[in-house]
């Protein structure tokens, strides 16, 4: 009896558990979930199929204890789905409470011979736990993950603020069985800024379908939705925060928005404004000037859409700048809502900003520093020029004495190969290159040099009526014009000084000056030598050393060194000789230029030569210029002075040790007539009568 009613608890333990289903035969054939190697099954699941352990050849699924020993507490019977008990086991008979008992890890075994792990399946107690978590911080438009932990086999059903949540394009979810708590993510795009109500139902349980626990399927959570920050940000160049850049040069203007992806609406253009002094409150526009309008596009400065990256939130600006802007201290602003500086918070987004100088447009004299603006006649004459502002041309006067020369340079490029537009303020450098004739034909003096920049409207307002390179009159747009005939050079200088410096003219000059040399070479003189002795020939000039103008012509001038003997009329001595020929140098350069450079042949030597007198001579191969020495080789011989061998200038003139400094830049005043003076006779006549009356008495 005891034993009946044993197997019968057992049998209705196994229905309670649904490891033997009421709708499955004595034959074992179940019609519910299969049951793989390693899932989890739970007491009271109806209708599972353990087919795949029978395909396997195995006949039993058996609960081993802790150490995995082959003590067996409870088998499942796989063929007739019945558990059954190890009969002279009575610790197991004694020990059955009910279906919890049943709850444990199940090991494959054929017969009674065991295969210890891995696990076959584990059977779980029956539990009606589970959660709801969200991941992450929930944003607006940005996705979220929802993440929902069941029981092995359960389904579900997820909802946000009653509606339905997809999983893998399935209304429902069910949850796999190969872990003991598994779970799902699940994601979901809060659109705006709420309290989104999460919550999650059991739409298929192990547990019994009473009132009671049916509540319990039931779960919600809350999460409070907030949008992410949109930032704008505008940023100049290293350059335009140090304020080199001046008004009229191109100035690149880059930002980013970030987290744009989370903006709502939804970005799709960039607006850029400007604010300064006496400008209109509201904000005005790059390209014109104009005020800005809010909700008028056309008013504003707008980044072009391929300059405008609406993924990553970048975008860059190439301003013009056609120098619309005065001198000073402005702020740009960039929005993305065509709203200006009154209203732009109203778009939620602050607007990004940044400072910005603008220097005014100039232009400077600039010498290289090997020479500072001091040439010898026949020398390439060059200098170079920094004109701020951009401007498109650049022109110049070189005003002498019964010298007026004009030029004009167009379409330099006012940066250097490694500037980048936009990024690097433009310093305009460039300049004028005369060949050696130029300076040739040039008197030794003081030259006035002025340059002329455009300035804002980039036109001339003053220019010189010329033909070829000469010109003798100036001409202006604002109705003035000036001969400048016959006037004297520093005269010249100030009418056109008076002239750019005109209310009516935007012009910019300044003012230098270029310093003409006769050439000169001075050897240093050579003592008497004993033949073996090394031969030096050194000395000064104030020819061009190493230098390079603004076109890339190589400006230095090249010497040459030439040994003579003079008696060659002693008949015994009248024989071959062998003179040693030295490479040509360059005048070494001075720094800072002092009025003369430094130069050194190569040492000669002088063991085949025979006594005598000899003559060295230095030429500039350039110019023709030359200067020589004579020296003595052996014996006592006479050392004489240098002479001039070829100038190419008067040979009469005496040379010019100095020279006289420009005279002041005097204004220019028509010439009066002179008073006469009174005539003698008008003094003498009354002294001639005085005379004839006293002679006329005696």
């Amino acid at each position: 009896m005891r034993k009946t009613t044993f197997v019968l608890l057992v049998i209705a333990a196994l229905f309670a558990a649904g490891i033997v289903s009421p709708a499955v035969s004595a034959a074992g054939a179940a019609d519910g979930a299969e049951i793989q190697k390693g899932y989890y099954v739970r007491i009271g699941e109806e209708n599972l199929d353990f087919s795949s352990f029978s395909a396997l050849g195995a006949t039993y699924i058996a609960q081993a204890n802790d150490n995995n020993a082959p003590n067996i507490r409870c088998m499942i019977d796989i063929e007739n789905n019945l558990v059954s008990f190890k009969k002279d086991d009575p610790a197991v008979q004694s020990d059955v409470n009910g279906v919890e008992y049943f709850a444990g890890n199940y090991t494959q075994t054929a017969g009674y011979t065991f295969i210890h792990p891995p696990a076959s399946c584990f059977v779980l107690p029956a539990d009606s736990s589970f959660s709801l978590a969200t991941r992450g911080e929930p944003l607006v438009n940005t996705e979220m993950t929802i993440r929902l932990t069941g029981n092995p086999g359960e389904s579900y059903k997820v909802y946000v603020n009653g509606e339905l949540l997809y999983y893998e394009d399935e209304d429902e979810i069910t949850m796999p069985r190969d872990k003991r708590k598994p779970y799902v993510d699940i994601t979901f795009t809060p659109t705006e800024a709420a309290i989104y109500d999460i919550t999650a139902d059991c739409t298929k349980s192990f547990i019994p379908d009473d009132d009671e626990k049916r509540e319990s399927r039931h779960i919600s959570i809350s999460v409070n939705a907030k949008r992410q920050k949109v930032k704008i940000t505008v940023e100049l160049s290293d350059d335009a925060k140090a304020g080199y850049f001046a008004s009229g040069d191109k100035l690149k203007l880059e930002g980013t928005i970030e987290n744009i992806k989370y903006a709502d609406p939804k970005i799709e253009a960039v607006y850029l404004y400007i604010t300064g002094r006496n400008l209109n409150a509201n904000g005005v526009s790059l390209d014109d000037k104009e005020a800005v309008v809010d909700e008028d596009v056309e008013t504003f400065t707008q980044v072009k859409p391929r300059d405008f990256n609406q993924e990553t939130g970048e975008w860059e600006y190439l301003w013009e700048n056609t120098g619309e802007f005065e001198p000073g201290t402005y702020t740009i602003y960039v929005v993305t809502q065509p709203k200006g500086h009154l209203t732009a918070l109203d778009t939620g987004i602050t607007p990004g900003s940044t400072e910005l100088y603008l220097s005014d447009r100039s232009i400077h004299v600039k010498f290289a520093e090997e020479n500072g603006g001091t040439f010898a006649q026949g020398d390439i004459l060059y200098s170079y020029w920094s004109a701020r502002g951009s401007p498109k041309e650049v022109r110049w006067y070189i005003i002498g004495q019964n010298f007026l020369k004009t030029g004009i340079e167009e379409g330099f490029s006012v940066y250097t190969k490694d500037q980048k537009i936009g990024e690097d303020a433009p310093q305009g450098v460039w300049g004028f290159v005369y060949d050696r004739y130029f300076s040739r034909d040039m008197a030794a003096g003081n030259y006035y040099l002025v340059y002329q920049h455009p300035g804002k409207n980039g036109q001339f307002d003053v220019w010189p009526d010329y033909e070829n390179t000469d010109f003798t009159s100036l001409n202006t747009c604002f109705g003035e014009s000036s001969s400048l005939s016959g006037r004297p050079s520093d005269n010249c200088a100030e009418v056109l000084k008076q002239l750019i410096d005109n209310p009516l003219c935007d012009d910019y000059y300044a003012i230098s000056s270029i310093n003409i040399q006769a050439p000169k070479i001075t050897i240093d003189q050579v003592a008497n030598l004993e033949i073996g002795d090394k031969l030096k020939i050194k000395g000064t000039t104030n020819y061009a050393g190493d230098g390079m103008a603004v076109d890339g012509t190589e400006v230095e001038d090249h010497l040459s060194l030439r040994i003579d003997r003079l008696n060659f009329d002693i008949p015994e001595e009248n024989t071959a000789m062998q003179l040693q020929i030295v490479d040509r140098v360059v005048p070494e350069n001075i720094i800072p230029y002092e009025g003369e450079r430094t130069f050194e042949f190569a040492e000669i030597d002088t063991a085949t030569w025979f006594a005598g007198t000899y003559q060295a001579t230095v030429t500039n191969i350039d110019t023709g210029f030359a200067e020589s020495i004579t020296f003595t080789v052996g014996g006592e011989g006479t050392v004489e002075d240098s002479s001039t061998l070829n100038v190419p200038s008067d040979p009469t003139a005496e040379p010019h040790e100095t020279l006289d400094p420009l005279p002041p830049i005097d204004r220019y005043e028509d010439p009066t007539e002179p008073v006469a003076p009174k005539s003698p006779g008008f003094i003498l006549a009354p002294l001639a009568l005085g005379l004839a009356f006293i002679l006329r008495r005696e």
